[in-house]
């Protein structure tokens, strides 16, 4: 069994030298930890694959065209 209390003796250690703004970071990023440790354990580990019947998919055929020029159209976009 892990010693807990060894930890936060450490982190007590720890904090007593960092600065107000580093201890405000580590408060933020351990309530970040605390919630994607939460959120991780409501993802189910199974993949779903959704399809659509192949009609669908003919109708939208040539709906959208390709082609052009990926470079002139990024300096356009940034003039």
């Amino acid at each position: 069994m892990i010693n807990v209390s060894m930890y936060r003796e450490t982190l007590d250690k720890l904090l007593d030298d960092l600065p107000v703004e580093k201890i405000v970071e580590l408060i933020d990023f351990a309530s970040y930890l605390k919630d994607r440790q939460q959120n991780s354990s409501s993802y189910s580990s199974e993949i779903v694959v959704k399809s659509v019947p192949i009609e669908n998919l003919k109708r939208l055929a040539g709906t959208v065209a390709w082609g052009g020029d990926a470079i002139s159209e990024t300096e356009r976009l940034y003039e």
